[in-house]
């Protein structure tokens, strides 16, 4: 009788009292479906938005970071005019990430140049995937790399801007970074933490929050990975994943259960000895 009534209320506590439902999304280069040496566009939902070259220029690949590990690649084989040389990929999730507060974005890339052109290109940015026709205006934040020598690197776009993230001076080629971003769609912000290694293979970490929405979006169903000079630099990626975070009050109920939980297995215990 008391293990019945107390699996009930766990059960009340854990099911029945979430103020929405989610979706999780995640993906990770390193294992099937993925095959090495092989496009990924038609594999688990990637398709192409603009690709100069062929489709090969999206593939499965060593990575540059771990010989033993694989990773995504983007790069362009295409001989057209500078303007011409882009591998773009998204993928629309299955199951969007919403009905949540707070939304976290997580992505391991990695980045190699060939020169010093004076040029910008697009890593990554998110959206509520509802567009047939993605912008890159129309997002949260915009993720992006300039290979400069000068003023080139890792940079931020947000509503108020651009936000250098760490100079290309101090990048290491075909290291793995990694970036946390924490969505608040109450507040339209979000927070970024990066880290890495310099190019000396020291630490590197980098962290800003209170950043402003470029835009008011309310879920996340989309990601958009871009190479817009393929020719002079490739674009690897490890893994990435949005993940729904549980209000405060959620969570506080859900520490609630494992007190339950907790004080069900003492009785137990108590009426075992």
């Amino acid at each position: 009788m008391t293990t019945r009534f107390l699996g009930s209320i766990v059960g009340v506590i854990l099911f029945g009292s979430f103020p929405s439902v989610h979706a999780d999304y995640s993906v990770n280069f390193t294992a099937p479906p993925y095959t090495l040496g092989q496009t990924v566009i038609g594999v688990d939902g990637w398709e192409q938005r603009t690709l100069d070259g062929p489709e090969t220029d999206a593939s499965l690949e060593t990575a540059p970071w771990d010989s033993s590990s694989t990773a995504l690649k983007l790069y362009s084989t295409s001989t057209g005019n500078t303007s011409a040389r882009r591998t773009r990929i998204g993928n629309r999730f299955s199951d969007v990430v919403e009905g949540v507060s707070t939304a976290r974005i997580t992505m391991n890339l990695a980045f190699e140049w060939t020169n010093s052109a004076s040029n910008t290109s697009t890593v990554a940015f998110f959206n509520d995937g509802d567009s047939s026709t993605p912008s890159e205006t129309n997002t949260p934040f915009t993720l992006g790399f300039a290979v400069n020598n000068t003023t080139g690197g890792l940079y931020l776009v947000d509503g108020n801007g651009t936000h250098n993230i760490l100079s290309i001076a101090n990048m290491k080629q075909g290291a793995l970074y990694s970036f946390v971003f924490e969505l608040n769609f109450s507040t339209n912000t979000f927070a970024i933490a990066a880290t890495g290694v310099d190019i000396n293979d020291d630490p590197f970490s980098f962290a800003q929050s209170n950043l402003a929405f470029r835009s008011d979006i309310d879920k996340i169903g989309s990601v958009y990975l871009f190479n817009n000079r393929g020719d002079i630099m490739t674009l690897y990626s490890e893994s990435l994943a949005v993940q729904g975070i549980p209000e405060p009050g959620t969570a506080a109920l859900a520490a609630g259960a494992c007190v339950v939980i907790s004080l069900s297995m003492l009785r137990r215990r108590r009426t075992r000895s």
